[in-house]
C-alpha cells in the first residue's frame, strides 16, 4: 500500500514537471522566436537625409514607398542615422587643422568662384602659404605667432604660415629681396587646403536634437505595411503631442 502510493506521488510529480518543462520550452519557443525576428529586422536609414520638416519627411516617405520598399517615418537624435543634417566641423576654425593640398596658378576673378565651406579656408587661401620648416620652429609659431630660425627653410615638415609672416621671415633671414604675391591682387600660385588626416569636414549638427528619419526594412518582409503604418502614425502623434506641449 506504502508502495503504490508512493509510485503515485513519483508519477504526479513526474507528470508535473514534465508538464513545467513544456511550458517553459514554449515560452522559450515564442521569445526565441520574438528574438529571432527583431534579429532579422534590419533597419537602414540611407534613403535620406533626415530633417526637422515633417512635410518634407512625408514626401520622403511617399518617395521611398514609390519604390516598393518598406518604410515608415522614425523620430530620432541627429547623427543616429546613415545621413544626418551636418555643418562644417567647427575643429576646422583652427587653420592648423588643415593641410596643403595643391597648388595652382590661378587668377582673381576665378578665386572667387570657388567654393569654400569656411572662412578660414577663405582665409588660408588668400592670405596663407605652405611653407616647410623645423617641427620645433613650427610648434612656437602655432603658439605665439613667433618667427624663427628654420620655420621657412623650404625643407621639413609642410605647415601653413601667413603670406605676411612668410614675407618677414624672408626679409630677416634670407635676405634676397623676395616679394611674395596675394592671390587677390593679381594671378599667381594659390595654394588650396584639406583637412588633416582623421579630421572629417562635417559633422552631424548636435545643436539640431531629433529629426524626422526614413526607416526602410532590410529584408522587405519582415515588417508588414500595416506595421509600417502604425509606426508612421506612432511618430506622427509624439510630433503633435511636442507641438501641442509647445503652445
Amino acid at each position: 500500500m506504502m508502495l503504490a502510493r508512493k509510485r503515485k506521488n513519483t508519477m504526479t510529480f513526474r507528470m508535473w514537471k514534465n508538464f513545467i518543462n513544456k511550458e517553459t520550452t514554449a515560452a522559450a519557443a515564442v521569445e526565441a522566436q520574438k528574438t529571432n525576428k527583431e534579429e532579422i529586422l534590419m533597419i537602414r536609414t540611407n534613403w535620406t537625409t533626415a530633417t526637422t520638416n515633417y512635410q518634407e519627411a512625408l514626401l520622403a516617405l511617399q518617395a521611398c514607398k514609390g519604390s516598393c520598399r518598406t518604410c515608415w517615418l522614425e523620430i530620432r537624435e541627429n547623427g543616429d542615422q546613415d545621413f544626418p543634417i551636418k555643418i562644417v566641423n567647427p575643429v576646422l576654425n583652427d587653420p592648423f587643422a588643415w593641410e596643403f593640398s595643391y597648388g595652382t596658378y590661378m587668377d582673381p576673378e576665378s578665386l572667387l568662384r570657388h567654393n569654400f565651406p569656411n572662412d578660414t579656408e577663405r582665409d588660408l587661401t588668400y592670405h596663407w602659404i605652405a611653407g616647410f620648416g623645423n617641427p620645433v620652429a613650427i610648434e612656437l609659431y602655432r603658439k605665439n605667432r613667433e618667427l624663427t630660425e628654420g620655420l621657412n627653410a623650404g625643407i621639413g615638415t609642410c605647415f601653413p604660415i601667413r603670406i605676411a609672416d612668410a614675407q618677414k621671415y624672408r626679409d630677416t633671414f634670407v635676405c634676397d629681396g623676395y616679394v611674395y604675391p596675394y592671390p587677390e591682387k593679381g594671378s599667381c600660385m594659390v595654394d588650396f587646403w584639406k583637412p588633416k588626416k582623421r579630421i572629417p569636414a562635417y559633422v552631424p549638427d548636435q545643436t539640431i536634437g531629433k529629426v524626422f528619419t526614413v526607416c526602410t526594412d532590410v529584408e522587405g518582409d519582415v515588417i508588414s505595411e500595416i506595421d509600417s503604418l502604425e509606426r508612421t502614425a506612432k511618430t506622427l502623434m509624439e510630433y503633435a503631442q511636442y507641438l501641442r506641449e509647445k503652445q
